[in-house]
């Protein structure tokens, strides 16, 4: 028993790091983002340099915050792996994993995480489909709630993981 309740501490700090490394993903996007609202660019004057800047390999605060915000959201699937994975639990956490979402963000972490084509279907429509932005923010917002949950109501947690466990 004792043993258990080290692997679940162990896992929950694992949990905790890994939103905290989705979080900074996050705090870069918006640090990023905001530079470029400020720039007062529009739309079209944001994109029009992109082709040249890929071509000479080079970003732009435009393009770092896309790519911290691809980064945020694949890094939301991992601590979602993890928190399946070692079966913690949170009835509002739990209802958002049932969404279809889960799968596409799936598919999207695996097109940001191992190169598949810029223009890949998983990538393309997550980043168009609204209700999967807020979804990934609704998501993101309550398992850093469940987790400190988790941190704060420790021994009660312990116990109903140790219950509901098949040891």
């Amino acid at each position: 028993m004792q043993a258990e309740m080290g692997r679940i501490l162990k896992r929950l700090a694992s949990l905790s790091i890994a939103m905290m490394r989705a979080d900074a993903a996050w705090e870069a996007y918006h640090r990023e983002m905001t530079k470029v609202i400020e720039s007062g660019l529009s739309d079209d004057d944001l994109i029009a340099p992109l082709n040249d800047q890929r071509i000479r390999v080079e970003n732009n605060d435009f393009l770092r915050a896309a790519a911290h915000n691809t980064v945020w959201c694949a890094l939301l699937y991992v601590v979602v792996e993890g928190w399946r994975k070692w079966q913690f639990f949170d009835a509002k956490v739990d209802v958002l994993l049932t969404a279809d979402h889960v799968a596409n963000l799936a598919q999207y972490r695996h097109a940001i995480f191992h190169a598949d084509e810029f223009d890949a279907a998983a990538v393309m429509d997550f980043d168009s489909r609204p209700d999967r932005v807020k979804w990934v923010g609704d998501l993101s917002n309550e398992l850093r709630r469940a987790l400190r949950d988790w941190n704060a109501n420790l021994p009660e947690r312990l116990d109903e993981y140790l219950r509901r466990s098949p040891l």
